[in-house]
């Protein structure tokens, strides 16, 4: 056999053991560690306090509403992550709260109304009482 021959089966080998390294990862490594989970989890609970920094800019000028995102933003930075798949849910709850509070005031830029933010905000309070049911055990 020619030398050009070896090189092609040598790397033609290396990329069979890659491929079925790869597979094999991925078929045991379907679930999520914990750590990995309690890394998102952690990720996710930083995004939603630092969401509501934009919520204070466009709630500027509502006294009410700029104290309550203030408090809320604090709940929300100091909530203990958790690998728990409820509390992931209720996490993404609250994320998707923090987009409607955006939209109502943005709507309402301008005017002294806050719309539904205000349900939201409840909604939200919920969410994280909920929340320490789960991450309290």
């Amino acid at each position: 056999m020619q030398p050009v021959y070896y090189v092609v089966i040598a790397v033609v080998a290396v990329v069979l053991v890659v491929l079925i390294v790869a597979l094999l990862k991925k078929a045991g490594g379907g679930k999520k560690s914990e750590r990995d989970l309690l890394l998102e989890s952690r990720q996710i609970i930083g995004d939603n306090a630092n969401s509501v920094e934009v919520l204070l800019v466009l709630a500027s000028g509502k006294e009410e509403m700029t104290k309550t995102l203030k408090d809320l933003q604090e709940k929300l930075k100091y909530l203990s992550p958790s690998a728990d798949e409820r509390v992931k849910a209720l996490d993404m709850k609250i994320k998707d709260a923090l987009g409607d509070i955006k939209i109502e005031l943005t709507k309402s830029k301008g005017g002294d109304d806050s719309g539904k933010a205000d349900k939201y905000v409840q909604e939200i309070q919920v969410h994280i009482a909920e929340r320490s049911v789960f991450t309290s055990r």
